[in-house]
């Protein structure tokens, strides 16, 4: 009984190791990616908080602005690099029109620790979808793009915007993903 109870002993802590080693083939390192923090003079409060899925390391940032509108920015690295955002906006103008949405989208966009020409093009793509869906601050819309290149490196980005009821604190919310890496 007792050698039975070291053997599964030693299955487990050869198990746990192996996981551990895992981390040590990732494709992407908090080192070779850009994680920034916006200054904007709109900002009243943001930080990082730190922590992990399995062997997958995240890196969250919460930004409060002045106006009350507040954006999680979150950070997934290792075997691929997955950018999210989602963002409240307090006031119904941040979202009056496709020009103001662009602008939103795209300065939220730049805070991806990693974009190429490919993915930039597809931000392109997504925001002439919108335009071609005649954006409408009152409706629910959304976007997608895939920006896979050539050298097996599988992209996908998508947006949305859901208006947000009347009597929500927030008037609307934009949510925006980028997975790069993963299997093609």
């Amino acid at each position: 009984m007792k050698i039975l109870a070291a053997i599964v002993l030693l299955a487990i802590t050869v198990s746990c190791h192996a996981e551990k080693n895992v981390t040590n083939d990732c494709n992407y390192k908090k080192v070779n990616l850009k994680l920034t923090t916006p200054q904007e003079e709109n900002i009243a409060h943001s930080y990082w908080q730190t922590d992990t899925d399995g062997y997958e390391s995240i890196d969250r940032l919460f930004v409060i602005y002045k106006n009350g509108s507040v954006a999680i920015i979150e950070h997934k690295y290792c075997s691929m690099y997955n950018f999210e955002v989602a963002f409240y906006s307090r006031e119904a103008t941040e979202f009056s029109d496709a020009i103001s949405f662009e602008k939103t989208f795209r300065n939220l966009f730049s805070l991806a620790a990693f974009s190429d020409r490919k993915t930039r093009k597809s931000i392109s793509t997504m925001i002439k979808q919108m335009n071609e869906n005649n954006f409408d601050s009152s409706g629910t819309m959304s976007a997608s793009s895939d920006a896979s290149t050539e050298d097996s490196k599988r992209a996908e980005l998508s947006l949305s915007y859901n208006p947000l009821e009347d009597s929500s604190l927030h008037k609307a919310a934009l949510f925006i993903y980028m997975g790069i890496g993963g299997e093609n």
